[in-house]
């Protein structure tokens, strides 16, 4: 995923759950290892993964 505005705006990372009973459409977003993000969906577009 990459976000495409707030706070982590052009980083990538991988969903690694939802949390819907928190944030409706919010998922937890791993942008480094070992440190998820909950992040709104409607920040994330969804890439490729690079080879």
């Amino acid at each position: 995923m990459r976000a495409h505005s707030g706070r982590f705006t052009g980083g990538t990372g991988v969903v690694v759950d939802r949390a819907p009973e928190l944030r409706p459409g919010s998922v937890w977003v791993e942008f480094s290892p070992g440190h998820a993000r909950l992040v709104p969906g409607y920040r994330l577009d969804v890439v490729e993964p690079e080879d």
